[in-house]
């Protein structure tokens, strides 16, 4: 689950037209770095994904998504606008559901919130489970 940092400020300070152009940019960024089969807008500024992937490919996407926010300005309208995501993912391993998996996601979503947003977050388990 992916949410834009501190979105409700965009649209406040640039207006929805210029909020919209960056939503746009911003699951055009999210396709074209996950390369998902299954990815789309939640609602409002949330998104998700759906991938099949190891552990490290995990992190590693994590990180890119991240960067691919904060390291591309957001160029709409003739407004460059910086933002960051927050992302929280679940495993197949632990929720067997897809519900399960979207509230997993939900859950570790506000946990990269807490910890200062512009990061993604996993429960730990995964990272014990994945090393043995």
């Amino acid at each position: 689950m992916i949410d834009v940092d501190d979105f409700k400020a965009v649209n406040d300070r640039h207006g929805h037209d210029v909020g919209d152009v960056v939503l746009q940019e911003v699951a055009a960024r999210i396709k074209e770095i996950t390369t998902a089969r299954c990815c789309g807008r939640l609602g409002g500024e949330e998104f998700s994904a759906f991938l099949v992937g190891t552990l490290p490919q995990v992190h590693a996407l994590g990180a890119r998504l991240n960067q691919a926010m904060t390291h591309r300005p957001m160029n709409g309208l003739n407004i460059s606008i910086s933002i960051s995501i927050s992302i929280g993912i679940a495993s197949s391993m632990n929720c067997a559901m897809t519900h399960e998996l979207m509230v997993e996601a939900d859950r570790q979503l506000y946990r990269a919130k807490k910890a200062g947003k512009n990061q993604y977050a996993m429960d730990p388990s995964l990272s014990q489970a994945y090393q043995g």
